[in-house]
């Protein structure tokens, strides 16, 4: 029997070949294929000897078939042996479509209805892609590895067959919009940036994966395009285009992408970018929906937000911004509940309320590594020092400045912002602080002539029933009502309120002790 047989070339939306397999040409130019090997295919060609390439139109299969019979352009150049439906009680034989050898007969067994097919196990011996007859007639077919049971046609012969679906409609009802499409068009080989690259594989995690895993290229499965979207982030990072890199990820990216590598990359020079904040914010948002199958890659997340908590914990208690260090603990302790390192910040954040005692019992309620010993000498030695300052205002400033600002109350009502001023001889506080405290200054007849910057002003005088810092109130204190150009808020505390005290003053410190006299 003459039995056409070409090759079957398939290739994908970016010209990647798919697969590329020998097969017969049955009837009206009929092919037998797999489905799954089919799943992808943008174009189909069959190339055949002393004819040249044939493009594939269309199919006819069933849900559940393994495999799907195609049919080449009509008219159809090449037309091969008729197909029929199988009869079971007829003898088969099948024929190699590699070695072309003598018939051999095989005898279907266990078979299982599928479509328009039913698979059956095989003879031993009958390996590869084959042809199976009856009476001079295709029947059925093998592929070897590909498909290995042998499959036997249950539909209608040869002359009544019709397309039931195009190559267009099956590419798009199986592959179209899919993960697996927006990968091999981010892989195509084109003049794309690496930036460019990296976006649209990072957006193709959006939409849904359209194969199974076995049937998945290794090239378009996700841990390979993980190896490819770290690579492209290292790129980008190498040509200094890390911000850019960074914008391709945002929360649902990474959750969809689902990668403890890129999630660490990313974090990292988020954090190099926009600081430790930025990059904490990120893991956190992200954490909770990662798969935590791996203990290891668990353990290499926990790290670096470890590392960045403390870093950014460093950064706010250097700003005084205990505040936010108070909410970071808060939120640190879910993951780090006994880490004596981070405790030790706990501790910091009770010294800056200046609770001495309290600092000292939590310093001591814990043992700490030899790594820690110079953090926790400092810290004691910062509790030491505030139980020699108790009966003391400690002002503290930025060492070298000029400026030693302050805040005090006047008359236990009105909160104010004062300049500590050994040059000026009497305190004085700006008209608005003197309307808040409701003392009537038309009456006043106290004035004085006082020198200023602008020149000499005259400045009413009024009396101060207190002005208290750190909880040491001054009772008494004469006041010169004057507005500070340019500061119009601010008051400064003169000689007047300083001669109450023994003054200490460390300016390479950025200290101020005022003990009373």
């Amino acid at each position: 029997m003459n039995i056409p047989v070409g090759t079957l070339v398939i290739e994908d939306i970016a010209g990647g070949l798919i697969s590329e397999s020998l097969t017969p040409v049955i009837d009206n130019g009929w092919i037998p294929f797999p489905l799954k090997l089919a799943k992808g295919g943008f174009r189909w060609r069959l190339e055949l000897p002393e004819v040249g390439e044939i493009s594939i139109v269309g199919g006819v299969f069933r849900d559940f078939d393994t495999i799907g019979l195609w049919q080449t352009a009509t008219p159809p150049l090449v037309k091969g042996p008729d197909l029929q439906p199988w009869r079971e009680d007829e003898p088969i034989d099948w024929v190699s479509l590699e070695t072309r050898s003598r018939p051999v007969k095989v005898s279907p067994r266990n078979c299982v209805e599928e479509g328009y097919l039913m698979s059956c196990s095989l003879s031993d011996g009958i390996s590869g892609p084959g042809v199976s007859i009856q009476k001079g007639r295709v029947v059925g077919w093998t592929f070897g590895v590909i498909a290995e049971k042998g499959f036997f046609w249950r539909g209608r012969d040869g002359r009544r067959l019709r397309i039931e679906v195009y190559i267009e409609d099956y590419y798009r009802l199986t592959f179209a919009e899919s993960r697996e499409e927006k990968f091999l068009i981010a892989l195509a080989d084109d003049p794309q940036s690496v930036l460019q690259r990296l976006e649209n594989l990072t957006l193709a995690f959006q939409f849904p994966k359209r194969l199974a895993i076995e049937d998945t290229p290794e090239h378009l499965r996700d841990e390979t395009i993980h190896r490819t979207i770290l690579d492209g982030v290292r790129q980008a990072v190498a040509q200094g285009d890390a911000a850019a890199a960074m914008d391709a990820f945002d929360r649902g990216t990474l959750i969809d992408i689902d990668d403890i590598d890129i999630l660490l990359l990313v974090s990292q020079e988020t954090g190099n970018l926009y600081g430790a904040a930025s990059a904490l914010e990120l893991i956190e948002d992200v954490r909770a929906y990662l798969s935590k199958s791996n203990p290891e890659n668990l353990a290499r997340l926990n790290y670096l937000l470890r590392s960045l908590t403390i870093q950014h914990l460093e950064e706010l208690a250097e700003q005084g911004d205990w505040a936010r260090v108070a909410k970071r603990l808060e939120i640190t302790q879910s993951y780090f509940e006994d880490d004596v390192e981070l405790h030790l910040f706990a501790v910091r954040l009770v010294l800056s309320d200046r609770d001495w005692a309290e600092a000292e019992r939590l310093l001591h309620s814990r043992n700490y590594p030899s790594s820690l010993q110079v953090q926790v000498a400092d810290i004691d030695q910062e509790i030491q020092e505030l139980k020699g300052q108790e009966g003391q205002i400690v002002i503290r400033f930025t060492p070298g400045a000029s400026n030693i600002p302050v805040r005090a109350t006047l008359n236990g009502q009105v909160s104010l912002d004062f300049l500590i001023d050994t040059g000026a001889s009497t305190v004085t506080i700006p008209s608005a602080a003197v309307r808040s405290l409701g003392i009537p200054t038309d009456t006043v007849k106290s004035k004085r002539q006082v020198y200023t910057a602008g020149g000499v002003v005259t400045a009413r005088e009024v009396i101060l029933d207190s002005i208290e810092i750190d909880g040491w109130s001054v009772q008494r204190v004469k006041a010169l009502v004057l507005d500070i150009p340019r500061r119009p808020g601010l008051g400064l505390l003169g000689l007047n309120y300083l001669d109450r005290f023994n003054v200490d003053m460390r300016p390479e410190e950025g200290l101020l002790t005022l003990t009373p006299r």
